[in-house]
């Protein structure tokens, strides 16, 4: 009995695990940092192609790419800082913001932790702290407002992540 308990804890905690690779999770009191978490993107390849096949989708995809990459370790990582009209939603609206991301490089998988985001007037980034008063009561509204925060942040970078992961290229010309 005691042998199934420690294996439904195990596989509970692989599955879950496993869960947090796809996106960005909401803090909770055993994970409470929003930052530095990460999704991990299967794609085959170096750590050299990988990395082109990010500088390519930025050239591709942005007007200044110089502009969107704040930092370039060649077949090491690349941090990139972009900017979206749909960073969440708050209210019903959809509200703007950059988003800062680092992709990191190994065989057949690229890693982009979470680095930060800004609407403009104030860092999103927060913790399980910040979502309650000094008496342990939950703050309501900031918790929702964080819920979309994530969402929207999830959003962002699952556009990025499928556009990395295209299979094949528009040559049928």
């Amino acid at each position: 009995m005691k042998r199934l308990f420690i294996a439904i804890i195990i596989t509970a905690f692989t599955v879950s695990s496993k869960a947090q690779n796809n996106k960005l999770m909401f803090p909770t009191a055993e994970n409470p940092n929003l930052a530095l978490q990460y999704i991990v993107i299967d794609s085959k390849g170096t750590s050299e192609e990988n990395y082109n096949k990010v500088i390519q989708y930025i050239n591709t995809t942005y007007e200044n790419p110089s502009e969107v990459i704040k930092a370039d370790v060649k077949g090491k990582y690349i941090r990139m800082e972009w900017y979206t009209t749909k960073l969440y939603r708050n209210l019903n609206f959809d509200l703007d913001g950059t988003c800062q991301i680092e992709f990191n490089f190994k065989q057949d998988k690229i890693k982009p932790p979470y680095l930060s985001s800004n609407n403009g007037v104030m860092d999103l980034n927060f913790t399980y702290s910040d979502l309650f008063k000094k008496n342990g009561k939950p703050k309501k509204e900031r918790i929702k407002y964080n819920k979309n925060v994530v969402e929207g942040l999830n959003l962002a970078i699952q556009g990025v992540i499928k556009e990395l992961t295209k299979v094949g290229t528009e040559d049928n010309w």
